[in-house]
């Protein structure tokens, strides 16, 4: 990827965009871009390249592969891409692509105007009336909060034709039929303590990472000092434990490269004492979005953050206006957001093991459930230490997305690791 570029982006429509041209080459003309419309660098060359091959040829995967040929590292992210694939709806992805390429051109402008009324440039004003341009040129529904029908017609054609689509795996198949990831989404964790909440949510954006190449922000007060976050990402991403012990570690060799794969994948939130409110937190992770890319954020956990409310706001209106925050956040950026929340005390049973857990059973205010698009719970037997994990999915908002139920983890202790139980 061109790291010097300034993000918004969306790989996901870059990539199916690309898949819509090879499988109706009128898209071409249809619906030009500029290579710097293109967030990834190998993306604008793989559609410079099929514009090249279009002007003699039909453009099929196997014309595009074969002339790709010649720049290996191109042919194998082509490859890597995997576009070959049912037809995609190139003018609904050419939409977004072009939505994500003004908002970006928007913000470099006003980065630009910052850097030159500090450095004291001469051609500010040139810069300002550039960016007005583009504002105008751009006005939208977004821009206005009011969007006409016609907007949607492309995305009204895109869900007629491919109907609603899930959200992201999440690396665990079987689990995929209960809960994919959607950006734009908040999924609220709750479970007992020592149930395994952090680490389970751990190995789920590590999952999303690996598979699907998304950056995170991570803000996760009880996993301090941070480099213990990353050691416990590290054994997920190998499946080797990360210390000493009866089984074989991660290697210095194998480290090496792994901690680069973190630094590529993950950026954290380690705000100062007096910078614990939502607001402020909600500003960092921003900051992560517009700065470094991210598409997933952690918050981990709620009662960590500082919760100083106004006088006369009641704790359920507090938090109400605090998730409505997370959720226009989530929205307006396009990331998903996962919230882990404690319940309140709960008593045991009479064979001595906690209840499962539900969203209303968090601490402070039932909005948790109401306001979240996504609730889950982790769950397990602690009399049996051996025992395995259960998530149970208890809220779902979009049925695209998943269903209620229950799915079976193994818990791998040396790696701090799950996988699912068929």
């Amino acid at each position: 990827m061109n790291t010097e570029r300034m993000p918004p982006n969306n790989l996901e429509a870059e990539r199916w965009f690309l898949a819509g041209l090879i499988h109706d080459n009128k898209n071409i003309d249809e619906c030009p871009l500029e290579t710097e419309d293109f967030y990834n660098s190998m993306n604008a060359d793989i559609y410079k390249a099929i514009k090249a091959i279009a002007k003699k040829n039909k453009v099929t995967f196997e014309v595009l592969a074969s002339g790709l040929k010649s720049n290996p590292k191109l042919y194998n992210y082509f490859i890597d891409l995997d576009i070959n694939c049912p037809e995609h709806n190139a003018k609904y992805h050419y939409g977004k692509i072009k939505n994500a390429a003004v908002r970006r051109k928007q913000i470099e402008l006003a980065y630009k105007i910052f850097n030159d009324a500090h450095q004291e440039a001469s051609d500010t004003e040139s810069t300002i009336d550039e960016l007005k341009a583009v504002m105008e040129k751009s006005k939208t529904g977004d821009a206005t909060g009011i969007v006409q029908a016609s907007e949607l017609f492309a995305d009204i054609d895109s869900l007629y034709d491919k109907g609603l689509q899930p959200g992201l795996s999440t690396g665990w198949l079987h689990f995929d039929q209960y809960y994919t990831v959607k950006p734009g989404h908040i999924t609220v964790i709750t479970g007992i303590p020592s149930h395994g909440k952090s680490t389970w949510n751990t190995n789920l954006v590590t999952n999303l990472a690996k598979k699907h190449y998304w950056k995170f922000a991570v803000f996760s007060p009880e996993n301090y000092p941070m480099q213990r976050y990353c050691a416990h990402i590290a054994q997920i991403y190998s499946d080797k434990p990360f210390g000493r012990g009866n089984n074989e570690r991660i290697s210095q060799v194998e480290l090496e490269p792994i901690k680069y794969w973190i630094d590529e994948h993950f950026v954290f939130i380690v705000p100062r004492s007096d910078e614990m409110r939502i607001d402020n937190l909600i500003h960092k992770a921003t900051i992560c979005v517009l700065k470094h890319g991210v598409k997933g954020i952690v918050f981990d956990p709620w009662n960590e953050i500082d919760h100083s409310r106004p006088q006369g706001l009641s704790e359920t209106e507090y938090i109400s206006k605090c998730l409505s925050k997370l959720r226009f956040f989530a929205r307006t950026y396009d990331v998903h957001v996962w919230l882990i929340a404690h319940p309140t005390k709960m008593l045991k049973r009479l064979d001595g093991s906690y209840p499962v857990p539900t969203p209303y059973d968090i601490s402070g205010s039932a909005h948790f459930r109401n306001k979240a698009d996504n609730c889950l719970t982790v769950w397990r037997d602690l009399s049996n230490p051996g025992g395995n994990t259960r998530i149970y999915v208890q809220k779902i908002r979009f049925h695209e997305v998943g269903k209620i139920g229950d799915c079976e983890f193994a818990y791998n202790i040396p790696t701090q690791s799950y996988s699912v139980i068929v």
